[in-house]
């Protein structure tokens, strides 16, 4: 399907209520903070003082961090975003038209029950893991050390990326939009709020 230079125009500079943008979860915010953090505590003399390994895996843990949150500034600024045009959706990526198709096209994609359970099963371990030992040991020396607040910190991590997961996946629709250059698969997956879903399938139903 193509579309006139006019109307895609038209549609570029289409009212904020009309343009439905993707939802995106915030695990790289998460682990991005959670890396700078643990490289505060690796490098400040908490305690005791800090060896030589430790600032390495400090300044690792910094770089690894800035990465993510860098990544996640990107990809929030080049959002996928769905416009339906009369019997027709167009998709902007990074900003640009890049594909326009039938509503059929997009499909719901389906949850992998099995997936969710142990994904979900071990960020809850995790978290309750590294949560105990670091306020245990807050607790057996009566006050905090380094280590102690590495363990909290990855704890509070994993209990932040469980809430984040279960929101993405249990709040959100997953979509299963085309791409135009299909690498190991044929589409992207999109997540939209529900209460989005109208502006592109009036009827509010979608194929599965």
């Amino acid at each position: 399907m193509e579309l006139s230079s006019s109307r895609l125009e038209h549609l570029i500079h289409a009212p904020d209520r009309q343009k439905v943008e993707e939802a995106l979860g915030r695990q790289p915010t998460i682990w991005g903070a959670c890396c700078i953090i643990l490289a505060c505590l690796f490098a400040l003399p908490i305690g005791r003082p800090r060896e030589v390994c430790e600032l390495e895996i400090a300044a690792g843990l910094a770089a690894l961090g800035l990465a993510l949150l860098a990544y996640e500034s990107r990809r929030r600024r080049n959002r996928t975003i769905l416009v339906r045009d009369g019997d027709q959706i167009v998709i902007f990526r990074k900003g640009r038209p890049d594909m326009v198709v039938a509503p059929e096209e997009i499909t719901k994609e389906g949850a992998d029950i099995y997936f969710i359970m142990t994904f979900g099963a071990s960020l809850a371990l995790l978290a309750v893991l590294f949560t105990a030992i670091g306020v245990t040991g807050i607790v057996k020396d009566k006050k905090a050390s380094a280590d102690d607040l590495i363990f909290l910190s990855l704890g509070l991590a994993f209990c932040a990326s469980f809430a984040n997961a279960a929101w993405t996946r249990f709040a959100l629709i997953h979509l299963k939009v085309p791409v135009k250059k299909p690498g190991w698969r044929a589409w992207e997956t999109v997540l939209l709020p529900p209460s989005r879903l109208k502006a592109l399938f009036p009827g509010g139903r979608i194929t599965s």
